[in-house]
């Protein structure tokens, strides 16, 4: 089954096109009473775009909204001491190198996606000291 169809009112659409260069997508969509999708559907079909620099002035609260829905992820495949491999799992453990290598790969998508913070002058999430090389 499929969700109903949304209508627009006069005082929705000129809303939108005043408040949506300006304002956040969630915070608009839920004042009009529209779904997240419906509202960017809507803006595309009207032409209606962010202002140019709309994230650089903001880029101190997005960051805090970033920084905050990181720390609600669980990192189950992180244990012991993060920054030292040998005394990373309890004296005994024993690790299959399928594990090794998904542990590892993660480990290095972590420290890639620093460099790529780094390269866009965001802080970095771990306490390894990254070269911005890319």
């Amino acid at each position: 089954m499929r969700g109903h169809r949304t209508i627009w009112t006069d005082a929705m659409l000129e809303r939108l096109q005043a408040e949506y260069p300006v304002r956040y997508n969630r915070d608009l969509a839920r004042d009009l009473g529209v779904s997240l999708r419906t509202l960017i559907r809507k803006a595309r079909e009207l032409g209606i775009e962010k202002e140019p620099d709309f994230i650089t002035k903001r880029m101190d609260e997005i960051e805090r909204m970033a920084q905050s829905a990181a720390a609600k992820v669980p990192r189950p495949y992180m244990k012991g001491r993060h920054n030292n491999l040998k005394n990373e799992f309890k004296p005994g453990h024993k690790e299959s190198q399928e594990t090794r290598a998904r542990r590892i790969a993660a480990l290095k998508d972590a420290a890639y996606r620093d460099k790529v913070r780094l390269k866009y002058g965001l802080p970095q999430r771990t306490k390894w000291p990254i070269k911005n090389d890319l």
